[in-house]
């Protein structure tokens, strides 16, 4: 169901944000590997530049 009150709804706006900015600190550092969605992306804030390498995996920058 839906949060009823505004509190509720306050809450897990700062869940989504804490959620987004944990993934930003895993890409600055370059922890995160793998293919994901363009979906994620669209969501981050656009300060955040990354190499591809550190994005996608190796094996499918050589596949071209």
């Amino acid at each position: 169901m839906a949060p009823s009150s505004k509190s509720e709804k306050d809450g897990n706006k700062q869940t989504q944000r804490k959620h987004k900015e944990h993934v930003v600190k895993l890409l600055n550092r370059g922890k995160l590997s793998g293919q994901y969605s363009q979906r994620l992306f669209r969501k981050l804030p656009p300060r955040v530049c990354v190499p591809l390498k550190n994005i996608v995996s190796e094996e499918f920058l050589r596949a071209g």
